[in-house]
């Protein structure tokens, strides 16, 4: 079922019945919901609220000792304390400490070791040295640093506070215009694919970062986030926000990351409702700009046949702007690369590779069932426009029309852009011709995404490490970070529960209600207030006249 259908017998029975904006709601018959409809101004997106116990065997801060051991450990990581840095500290701190909070650190290895226990409870990064084929046919080999991209899904699903925000059941939404309704996507899971194949789906992110504005040091991290979480979490900066699962030189970057076993058979995950579900993962996004893209796709760049990642136009046609071309495919890939081992010559081979503009490279993403690499491809608005089109031809065009104008209408130029008042979220520029930009935010200011990972990282970089050896140790903090971020999820989930706990216990004395722990489902709670057994013909008898009993 194609689910941009006119919703004809919908439009039918309804037309007389509805107000202009309302939402018309159809699910996927599978899941066996009725369609709803819902007036503009009460229509919501998401799961409301339930209850949520907490495990309470142990302390939502364990393996720390204390609430006020994670609150240091916290800070001293956000901070990036060094060894002697953190030893004064807490001698300072156990000097003037108070006989009250419980306070268990005595130097920088018990901190060490107590992060090293808290570690565990999230998948660490692996080092593995990758051997692929180069497009020599050669093999190399690339160090590649990774966690696992499902191991890394199941956390999510099992989590009790983002669990349940999942969105697993595809819906087809169509608002009332007066006569009809007109059908409309503004979520995932309310698009043709989602509705063909009800999955888990993956948004995958990478691009090179430089770690300094300087220098020559670069990392390629792979962001990676799940399209079945609201966009609020899902662009968020806590649990369930974009998670680097992936960094290493850029022949091995999608080695060992995708999910081949998972999405060829499904895998079955106990998830935060204690309830088995069979998922099917899919990558439904690559955000990528053209560099990565031509890794991804196996084409040979600009100067090939077939230079764009999407189609199949002709280098010489390219400024042509075709109305319809043909799309690659992973399908049609592959075949030109079977045809392309069929050959008995490396030269033959050769011959057909050049003519089609494709490299014969071993790729993670032919091996991900219901994937293809071409389809999920998006735009990299920041890298093409901003960075490209602006930063490398308009900037310096206007660049060298301001130097031939003299140094005079520079420094009048210069001034404008220094007296531009301050705005937030835009960057403010005192000398903008004087400085070469590196960054391509910094371009798209100028000229009035993803890139919000690249702050932290290279904030790592320059205030956690020792420029030596750095992936290793970049990624060992955003390990803790993660598993900090964990822990106070944790806790803040606690601290809600308790304070629910109490204020349903100040209303239970209130009414004089047995004080039992009670299950709360939003605004019903179960249990009676009657304490003696009442035969049922005497309730009867004297609810006559009670509507609710009625």
């Amino acid at each position: 079922m194609n689910i941009a259908n006119n919703l004809e017998a919908n439009v039918i029975d309804g037309v007389a019945a509805n107000n202009v904006n309302d939402i018309h709601i159809e699910y996927h018959p599978n899941a066996t919901i009725p369609p709803q409809e819902i007036p503009f101004a009460k229509f919501a997106q998401g799961h409301r609220p339930r209850a949520y116990k907490p495990d309470m065997s142990t302390d939502p801060w364990y393996p720390f000792q204390s609430y006020l051991d994670f609150e240091f450990a916290e800070l001293a990581l956000k901070v990036a304390l060094n060894k002697e840095q953190v030893n004064r500290l807490l001698h300072w701190m156990k000097s003037i400490c108070s006989m009250g909070e419980v306070f268990t650190l005595n130097e920088y290895n018990n901190l060490q070791s107590t992060w090293q226990a808290a570690s565990h409870r999230m998948m660490a990064f692996t080092k593995e040295v990758v051997c692929i084929n180069s497009m020599d046919g050669k093999p190399q080999e690339f160090t590649m640093y990774y966690r696992s991209l499902w191991d890394w899904a199941c956390g999510l699903l099992k989590h009790p506070s983002i669990g349940l925000h999942f969105i697993f059941d595809a819906q087809c939404l169509s608002k009332f215009d007066g006569s009809s309704f007109i059908h409309f996507i503004d979520k995932p899971w309310m698009a043709n694919e989602f509705w063909n194949i009800q999955v888990l789906l993956f948004i995958l992110y990478v691009n090179k970062v430089k770690l300094l504005s300087f220098g020559q040091q670069k990392g390629y991290p792979i962001v990676a986030c799940l399209a079945n979480l609201p966009v609020l979490i899902q662009n968020g900066e806590g649990i369930g926000g974009g998670r680097v699962i992936g960094k290493g030189d850029k022949g091995a970057l999608w080695q060992n990351v995708m999910i081949e076993k998972e999405s060829q058979a499904g895998c079955w995950v106990n998830c935060w409702d204690g309830i088995p579900h069979r998922f099917f993962p899919i990558v439904l996004i690559l955000s990528a700009d053209y560099e990565e893209q031509v890794v991804m796709t196996l084409i040979r760049g600009i100067k090939s046949n077939f230079p764009c990642p999407i189609c199949l136009i002709p280098c010489d046609h390219i400024s042509d702007f075709p109305t319809q071309c043909e799309l690659w495919t992973s399908k049609n890939v592959l075949k030109v690369l079977e045809d392309t081992c069929s050959q008995d010559t490396q030269e033959k081979k050769e011959q057909i590779l050049i003519q089609q503009g494709l490299h014969h490279i071993d790729s993670a993403f032919t091996v991900v069932m219901n994937t293809d690499v071409y389809h999920a491809l998006s735009w990299d608005q920041l890298h093409a426009n901003f960075s490209g089109k602006f930063g490398d031809h308009l900037w310096a065009e206007l660049l060298r029309v301001l130097d031939k104008a003299g140094c005079q209408t520079m420094a009048m130029v210069e001034k404008n852009f220094s007296m531009m008042p301050c705005w937030h979220m835009l960057n403010h520029f005192d000398k903008a011709l004087s400085i070469s930009y590196t960054d391509g935010q910094k371009f798209k200011d100028l000229s009035k995404p993803n890139e919000k990972m690249h702050g932290p990282l290279k904030e790592k970089y320059q205030k956690c490490t020792n420029f030596k050896n750095i992936a290793q140790q970049i990624l060992d903090v955003d390990h803790l970070e993660a598993v900090l971020e964990l822990i106070r999820c944790r806790i803040s989930d606690y601290d809600v529960y308790l304070s629910n706990m109490e204020a349903n216990m100040r209303s239970s004395e209130g009414n004089n209600v047995d004080n039992v722990e009670q299950e709360d489902f939003f605004h019903v709670r179960l249990g009676s207030r009657v304490k003696q057994p009442s035969a049922l013909g005497a309730i009867e008898q004297r609810s006559t006249t009670d509507k609710a009993f009625t």
